[in-house]
C-alpha cells in the first residue's frame, strides 16, 4: 500500500508534518491488518522552481519516515524539475540525494540512461548492490569490452577440462569444453567452475565431497583449483573480470584449499607452499586495502603470506622478512609522501647484506619508479604481483640459490 501524507489542508510544508501524517497512515493501516512492512510512504516531491526549500524538506522526510516508522519510502522524482530547463540534470541530482537519504522506490524515467547509470553507481556506493554484480552486468551490456562473470563462463577451460559442458553454479552459463582436452570427471570440473564463479560455499562443499569419495587431494589441486585461479587471474588481466570477481574467486580458492588442509592435517601430506612472501605497507602509510587484496590472492595461489601490517618501518620489514624465512618481500604505498620509504627499505636490505627480491606496488608507484629505486619487481595489481612473485622465486631457485632471509635451508 502506498500512502500520501496529505490531509484536508493539503501538502504539509515541513518534513515533521509529513511524518505526523505518515504515522497516522501507518497506524490506520495496521488497524486494518496491513503490517507497516507493506506500507510505502511517498515523501512528496514539490517543484523546486516554485518552492526551493521543498526539495530539502522531502529529503528530510525520507530520513524521518524511515527512522521513526520503519517504512519504505517513495518519491516522484520529476516533480522537482517542473518548470525549469535541463530537467534531467535536476532529476538526476535530486534522485542521488534522495537515495543517500534512504529512498527505497523512485518514480522516474527508466529510459533515461544517464539517470539509471547513476542509480546503479549509487547502489554500489551504498552497499546495496552486493559485489557490484548489477553494476558490472550493466557495464557489460553497454559494450563488448566488459563481459560479465556469466558471459565469462564461455572462456576456454583448463587443459584438464572434461569433454562436455559442465553446468555452472547458481545459473551461470556453462563452461564450454574445447576439442583435444583430456578427460576429467564432472566433479572436478564443477570444482573448477565454482572457483571461477566465486562460489565460496559451493567450492568448499564440492572439495569435501570429492575427498570423502576418494578423490586424490593432489589431483583436486592440480587439475581443478590451480587452473581455475590461474584462469581467474587471466580474466582479470584481460578486463573480463573486475576486482569484486577476483576477490570472490580468491575467497573460494581459500575455502577450497582450507578443506584440503584440514583433511590432510596430521598426515604429513598437506599441500606444499610455493614459497613464503612477507608483505607490508611502508612507514607513514596506514592504507592496507590493496595489501590485503594482494595477500589474499597470493594465498589463493598457494603461497604462504606473512602480513607485517601497515605503517611498518624499514627495520621492521627487514626483521620480519628474516623471521618469516621469506623468499620475496612485497611493499605497498598509496601516498606519494610515503613511497620514498620503499627505497629506504631496499637500501637497508642491501646494506645488511640480505639478498631478497623486493616487489613494490600501490597507487603511488609505477614500473618506472620501481626501476629507479632498485626494486626487483612491480605489481600494478594483485594478479601482476602474483606473477612477479612466481617469476622471482623461480629465478632464485633455478639459479641454485637456496639461501633465504635468515640463513641456509
Amino acid at each position: 500500500m502506498i500512502g500520501l501524507p496529505i490531509d484536508n489542508e493539503g501538502i504539509p510544508a515541513t518534513a515533521e508534518d509529513r511524518l505526523r501524517l505518515a504515522r497516522r497512515l501507518v497506524e490506520s493501516a495496521e488497524a486494518h491488518g496491513i503490517p507497516r512492512e507493506s506500507v510505502i510512504i511517498d515523501a512528496l516531491a514539490m517543484p523546486v522552481g516554485a518552492k526551493q526549500e521543498q526539495a530539502a524538506e522531502a529529503l528530510k522526510a525520507i530520513a524521518l519516515i524511515r527512522k521513526e516508522l520503519g517504512c519504505r519510502t517513495s518519491l516522484g522524482i520529476s516533480n522537482v524539475s517542473f518548470g525549469l530547463p535541463a530537467k534531467p540534470v535536476l532529476n538526476s541530482a535530486f534522485l542521488m540525494l534522495a537515495v543517500a537519504y534512504g529512498l527505497d522506490l523512485a518514480i522516474a524515467n527508466p529510459l533515461d540512461q544517464a539517470l539509471m547509470a547513476q542509480v546503479r553507481a549509487a547502489r554500489v556506493l551504498l552497499g546495496r548492490d552486493v559485489h557490484a554484480e548489477r553494476y558490472i552486468s550493466s557495464s557489460a551490456a553497454a559494450g563488448p569490452k566488459t563481459p560479465t562473470r556469466a558471459r565469462a563462463r564461455t572462456v576456454s577451460p583448463p587443459p584438464s577440462a572434461p569433454s562436455s559442458a559442465v553446468p555452472a553454479p547458481h545459473g551461470h552459463a556453462a563452461v564450454e569444453n574445447g576439442a583435444g582436452h583430456r578427460s576429467l570427471n564432472a566433479r572436478l570440473a564443477r570444482i573448477y567452475d565454482a572457483i571461477l564463479a566465486g562460489e565460496k560455499a559451493l567450492a568448499a562443499a564440492l572439495v569435501g565431497e570429492a575427498l570423502s569419495e576418494g578423490e586424490n587431494a593432489s589431483r583436486i589441486l592440480d587439475d581443478a583449483l590451480i587452473p581455475a585461479i590461474e584462469e581467474t587471474g587471466r580474466l582479470f588481466a584481460s578486463g573480463t573480470y573486475f576486482l569484486p570477481e577476483l576477490m570472490l574467486s580468491a575467497q573460494a580458492m581459500q575455502a577450497a584449499t582450507g578443506v584440503i588442509r584440514s583433511s590432510l592435517s596430521g598426515t604429513g601430506h598437506a599441500p606444499e607452499s610455493k614459497g613464503t612472501v612477507a608483505i607490508a605497507t611502508v612507514e607513514g602509510d596506514i592504507h592496507d586495502i590493496g595489501k590485503n587484496i594482494v595477500s589474499m590472492f597470493l594465498e589463493s595461489n598457494g603461497y604462504s603470506v606473512v602480513d607485517l601490517g601497515k605503517n611498518v618501518k624499514a627495520e621492521d620489514v627487514l626483521s620480519g622478512a628474516i623471521r618469516a624465512g621469506a623468499d620475496v618481500v612485497c611493499l605497498s604505498a598509496l601516498m606519494t609522501t610515503t613511497a620514498p620509504k620503499m627505497q629506504d627499505a631496499i637500501e637497508l636490505f642491501s646494506q645488511e647484506g640480505i639478498d631478497l627480491p623486493i616487489i613494490i606496488g600501490g597507487a603511488a608507484t609505477s614500473r618506472e619508479y620501481a626501476v629507479r629505486i632498485g626494486a626487483s619487481g612491480y605489481g600494478r595489481d594483485a594478479v601482476e604481483a602474483a606473477q612477479e612473485v612466481e617469476r622471482l622465486i623461480a629465478e632464485r631457485r633455478s639459479g641454485g640459490r637456496s639461501e633465504r632471509a635468515g640463513g641456509k635451508e
